[in-house]
Protein backbone atom coordinates (compact mmCIF):
# COMPACT_ATOMS: atom_id res chain seq x y z
CA UNK A 1 0.00 0.00 0.00
CA UNK A 2 1.60 3.05 -1.20
CA UNK A 3 1.52 6.33 0.51
CA UNK A 4 1.18 10.13 -0.91
CA UNK A 5 1.50 12.32 2.53
CA UNK A 6 -0.64 11.37 4.97
CA UNK A 7 -2.64 9.21 2.69
CA UNK A 8 -2.76 5.79 1.27
CA UNK A 9 -2.82 5.19 -2.46
CA UNK A 10 -5.68 2.88 -1.74
CA UNK A 11 -7.83 2.74 1.64
CA UNK A 12 -6.53 0.20 4.03
CA UNK A 13 -10.15 -1.50 4.65
CA UNK A 14 -9.22 -4.04 7.42
CA UNK A 15 -11.98 -3.92 10.25
CA UNK A 16 -10.78 -3.93 13.81
CA UNK A 17 -13.74 -5.10 15.95
CA UNK A 18 -14.13 -4.18 19.55
CA UNK A 19 -16.92 -6.38 21.80
CA UNK A 20 -17.70 -5.49 25.85
CA UNK A 21 -20.63 -6.48 28.14
CA UNK A 22 -21.49 -6.73 31.61
CA UNK A 23 -24.59 -7.65 33.13
CA UNK A 24 -26.61 -4.88 32.29
CA UNK A 25 -25.62 -4.01 28.94
CA UNK A 26 -23.36 -5.10 25.68
CA UNK A 27 -22.24 -3.08 22.98
CA UNK A 28 -19.97 -3.37 19.85
CA UNK A 29 -18.00 -1.21 17.61
CA UNK A 30 -16.03 -1.57 14.11
CA UNK A 31 -13.66 0.60 13.16
CA UNK A 32 -11.32 1.21 9.75
CA UNK A 33 -8.47 3.12 9.33
CA UNK A 34 -9.97 4.26 5.90
CA UNK A 35 -7.39 6.78 3.70
CA UNK A 36 -5.10 8.22 6.38
CA UNK A 37 -1.80 6.70 7.24
CA UNK A 38 -2.86 6.78 11.01
CA UNK A 39 -5.75 6.81 13.05
CA UNK A 40 -7.20 10.12 14.67
CA UNK A 41 -10.53 9.09 15.89
CA UNK A 42 -10.99 8.22 19.51
CA UNK A 43 -14.11 6.32 21.65
CA UNK A 44 -15.32 5.67 25.20
CA UNK A 45 -17.76 2.91 26.25
CA UNK A 46 -18.89 3.45 29.91
CA UNK A 47 -21.57 1.84 31.66
CA UNK A 48 -22.80 4.77 33.69
CA UNK A 49 -24.72 3.83 37.62
CA UNK A 50 -26.56 6.79 39.76
CA UNK A 51 -26.62 5.60 43.63
CA UNK A 52 -29.12 7.10 44.80
CA UNK A 53 -31.85 6.00 42.72
CA UNK A 54 -30.05 2.46 41.13
CA UNK A 55 -30.33 3.36 37.34
CA UNK A 56 -27.70 2.02 35.20
CA UNK A 57 -27.60 3.32 31.65
CA UNK A 58 -24.48 3.38 28.88
CA UNK A 59 -22.33 6.19 27.54
CA UNK A 60 -21.17 5.22 23.92
CA UNK A 61 -19.38 8.25 21.76
CA UNK A 62 -16.99 8.36 19.21
CA UNK A 63 -14.95 11.72 18.72
CA UNK A 64 -13.44 12.18 15.13
CA UNK A 65 -9.79 13.69 14.68
CA UNK A 66 -10.43 15.60 11.94
CA UNK A 67 -6.62 15.39 10.97
CA UNK A 68 -5.30 15.64 14.65
CA UNK A 69 -6.13 12.95 17.50
CA UNK A 70 -4.95 15.21 19.90
CA UNK A 71 -8.30 16.11 20.41
CA UNK A 72 -10.41 13.47 20.14
CA UNK A 73 -7.63 11.28 22.96
CA UNK A 74 -8.40 13.98 25.29
CA UNK A 75 -12.38 13.99 25.23
CA UNK A 76 -11.93 10.39 25.26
Amino acid sequence: MGRYGSYYTIPDTKKHPENGENKHSTWSLDAMQGWRSSSEDAHLAVIVKQKHDKKRGMLSCVFDGHAGKQAAVFCA
